[in-house]
């Protein structure tokens, strides 16, 4: 009877703790209307765009996935949302077609000089203009150890026995649980080349860095520990997808969405904010963040949660003081991505 007594209090101690370690949790979607860099060639009235294949070498990828093909879908697809919605003249060359004549003059984009691949690309297809898409994608692991509770030995603890007491308080039972933190680079390549010339046009090419952690409650590390999900093909996605809106941006007046996830600290105002956040209550949201920031200044999480409410408002300079606060108390990427978003995104900003 005694063994059943333990079980049946199980589930409540986890309903009490589970709470309190997950936290708050929002994403926040954030809106730009940028106006174009370098605009669309003058005497450019149709273009192909081409993949110029993936280098995952080091990355050592275990994915079916053709990132640099969905890149240059994905640049297709924004350009054609662009002509349809502001009028722009440009035509593009469907991209099965484009793939059908190159299969057919024995010319693949991937692996060439991207100069030459353009050029006879131009002419085989007719067009003005050729784009080209490539990913570089590196992973690094670090590998350390950490502390945790040893849930078994706890409940074998929590079994009442006869035994002498010898006073005291005696410590948790601990065990060791490895801890994966995975640094993913990927860049992202876009080319646009003049065909008369095969001279470069515009170039994008940025590295764009994500960190993850294996987080493990100190509570529940004993039974979830090494259990993980592998995010290298979001990481990629979330590149891609960025690095393709950014490139068009180059050429067409365009809207970029970000989605922000924010976690709240242990605090009640900055749990709060975090409520308000997921309700688009956004000017109470950073109300109660000042608050949360007023009673404990070191608070990186509410000094970033408040940049994500004034940049979802347009408030860009107080979106970018939140951020350079929290990057000061703490140099997390998703900290220095978001000063990094809010300087670039707001000069170009259309009223």
């Amino acid at each position: 009877m005694r063994w059943y007594l333990v079980a049946a209090t199980l589930p409540i101690a986890v309903a009490c703790v589970a709470p309190g370690l997950a936290g708050e949790k929002a994403t926040v979607r954030v809106h730009y209307l940028l106006r174009p860099t370098r605009g669309i060639p003058e005497g450019l009235s149709a273009v192909a765009i081409l993949d110029a294949g993936v280098n995952d070498e080091k990355a050592r990828l275990e994915t079916d996935t053709n990132w640099s093909e969905l890149a240059a879908n994905y640049v297709q697809y924004l350009l054609q949302e662009a002509i349809e919605q502001r009028g722009i003249e440009l035509d593009i060359i469907d991209r099965r077609h484009t793939a059908t004549v190159l299969k057919e003059h024995d010319l693949a984009a991937a692996g060439l000089i991207p100069s030459r691949t353009a050029g006879r690309a131009a002419q085989l297809l007719e067009v003005q203009g050729v784009i080209m898409a490539e990913i570089n994608v590196r992973v690094e692991e670090h590998r350390d150890t950490k502390k945790t509770v040893d849930l078994r030995g706890l409940l074998d603890d929590l079994r009442p026995r006869k035994r002498k007491s010898h006073g005291g308080h005696k410590k948790r039972p601990t065990q060791s649980a490895e801890v994966v933190k995975r640094h993913t680079t990927v860049q992202t390549v876009f080319h646009l080349f003049d065909a008369k010339t095969s001279k470069n046009w515009a170039t994008y090419a940025k590295w764009h860095h994500y960190s993850d952690q294996a987080k493990i409650s100190d509570f529940f590390a004993g039974i979830f520990s090494g259990s993980k999900v592998d995010p290298r093909d979001e990481v990629i996605e979330q590149a891609v997808q960025r690095g393709a809106r950014e490139f068009v941006g180059m050429l067409v007046p365009s809207e970029v969405e970000y989605l922000v996830k924010v976690k709240s600290s242990s605090q009640d105002d900055c749990e709060e904010g975090v409520r308000a956040l997921r309700a688009e209550m956004y000017e109470e949201a950073i109300g109660r963040f000042k608050l949360a920031l007023s009673d404990r200044p070191d608070d990186d999480r509410a000094a970033f949660a408040a940049g994500v409410a004034c940049e979802a408002l347009g408030r860009y300079e107080d979106a970018l003081k939140y951020y350079r606060m929290a990057s000061r108390l703490d140099d997390e990427d998703e900290y220095l991505e978001a000063r990094r978003r809010v300087k670039e995104n707001s000069a170009r900003t259309v009223e």
